[in-house]
């Protein structure tokens, strides 16, 4: 669902973008602006400069720049969306919700999402529990990686099958297709984008 205008602009009118920043990065005031760290880059002197009368900030060393929603999408790692959600949450804002084809996007982007995150732990639980796997934890091992490195990165084993992850995790192959985990091959058959001939 796509969020109102009306609630956009009122969360842009009523947050303070000094507060928000505030929040990750701490701030002097220096006539006009506030001026502190850049978060998006090393740096031993302030060059990140707010100024509440625009609701704008701008380093002038690493050149990012923007609004209190651009902040938030930047530090936090979210869409537009999800920076007003949170925006809004920590505000205590209830927002509004309308229907369109923007919700459509995001549910598809949410499903392509956890179906990404279906293969990664399928991928990594073969190579942490499946017998065909144990040559690829020999040669991780000789590489001077560990099984505490293998889990913190979710490293995987793609399994010398054609279409062992596309029959596993039971998603259509239109949308394997989309995530770029399969594809249908010459014979007309799903076949995964990893798997090993």
């Amino acid at each position: 669902m796509a969020i109102a205008d009306t609630d956009i602009e009122r969360l842009r009118e009523s947050v303070s973008i000094i507060d928000t920043i505030q929040g990750y990065v701490q701030l002097r005031r220096v006539g006009r602006n506030w001026v502190g760290l850049c978060p998006f880059h090393a740096e031993k002197s302030g060059s990140f400069n707010v100024r509440e009368e625009t609701r704008r900030y701008k380093c002038f060393g690493c050149g990012a720049s923007g609004d209190v929603f651009k902040f938030i999408q930047e530090i936090e790692h979210l869409d537009f969306v999800g920076a007003i959600e949170h925006i809004a949450g920590k505000a205590g804002y209830q927002l509004t919700y309308t229907t369109g084809g923007q919700s459509k996007d995001r549910q598809r982007s949410k499903q392509l999402t956890e179906i990404m995150s279906q293969a990664v732990e399928w991928y990594h639980n073969r190579l942490l529990t499946a017998p065909d796997a144990r040559v690829a934890r020999e040669y991780l091992r000789d590489r001077g990686l560990s099984g505490d490195v293998a889990r913190e990165f979710k490293l995987g084993w793609a399994p010398d099958d054609w279409d062992a992850l596309s029959r596993d995790l039971g998603v259509s192959i239109d949308l394997l297709r989309e995530t770029g985990l399969g594809f249908v091959n010459k014979r007309g058959k799903a076949q995964d984008s990893f798997a090993r001939e």
